[in-house]
């Protein structure tokens, strides 16, 4: 499951062995849409386990804003993305991630 940041929505990621996105089966609910995004350089900062909450995900995003201002490296704030890749009832060896877009 992927969240964006501050405006939490869930998405899926498609399975690589689509081409495009008008090869994905057409969804019954009208309420369900594809996208497509654009190649982009992302910094991850994780995986981290556990089961994190907002707090959690600010706190990663702060550290990670961190360490690319200390690296003069400049991103995009509003691509932030909370990626978490377990199931709620997988208990050990949770993956969670905090992604941004680098900009040049």
């Amino acid at each position: 499951m992927v969240h964006s940041y501050k405006n939490v929505s869930p998405s899926s990621l498609g399975s690589c062995r689509f081409k495009s996105v008008n090869d994905l089966p057409t969804p019954t609910d009208p309420k369900i849409k594809f996208n497509v995004h654009k190649e982009a350089v992302m910094a991850v900062i994780g995986p981290f386990g556990g089961f994190p909450g907002d707090f959690d995900y600010d706190a990663k995003f702060s550290q990670l804003k961190k360490y690319l201002d200390k690296d003069g490296l400049k991103y995009d704030e509003s691509s932030a993305v909370f990626a978490g890749y377990s199931s709620p009832f997988e208990i050990r060896n949770r993956k969670q991630e905090v992604h941004v877009k680098i900009v040049s």
